[in-house]
């Protein structure tokens, strides 16, 4: 039993200090105090949580000037591209888009198909970025689930815009 003891009072002191840890961050999450940037990161996806877009956004663009491991970095560009999406800065989400796109990252060319498709109506270069994911696709192995769902999602959007184009076409 005391072995049961010590085990529990060695878990409330582990709460305890979790909890001052996370008091400090909270009470300043702009901290040059805050050690760890995987901490910024973390911080910057409770705000946006909890839809403090203002804290979320300081956070992530902190984060990202950061030295993250490559898939944390990744990760927080994408997250933080979507933040930028829902808050209509089209131009700084684009800018985060292409830079994972020169990553092959396949969400990127997919938002930017749909910007051009759907915000500014440039038929071209959305077909330009669908064709460009199709092509990685193709280089690129995939787990076949993915590879399915992205081929499949990408090739109806061409053939849409496709639809669209000659559309236009027709029409003068």
């Amino acid at each position: 039993m005391a072995g049961i003891f010590y085990h529990n009072a060695i878990d409330i002191l582990s709460l305890a200090g979790l909890f001052s840890h996370m008091a400090v961050l909270l009470h300043n999450p702009h901290s040059d105090e805050i050690k760890h940037n995987e901490d910024v990161v973390a911080l910057a996806r409770f705000f946006e949580s909890l839809d403090d877009i203002p804290q979320a956004e300081a956070l992530y663009q902190r984060s990202l000037k950061a030295d993250l491991e490559d898939e944390l970095y990744w990760d927080t560009l994408e997250r933080f591209s979507f933040l930028l999406k829902r808050k209509g800065d089209w131009d700084s989400a684009i800018s985060l888009w292409e830079k994972a796109a020169d990553n092959q990252a396949l969400y990127a060319f997919e938002e930017l198909a749909k910007y051009y498709e759907h915000q500014v109506k440039a038929l071209v270069k959305a077909r330009h970025w669908t064709l460009q994911a199709l092509r990685i696709i193709e280089q690129k192995h995939f787990p076949i689930y993915e590879y399915h769902y992205w081929r499949d999602s990408l090739e109806h959007r061409l053939d849409r815009l496709e639809r669209r184009l000659s559309r236009v076409e027709e029409n003068g």
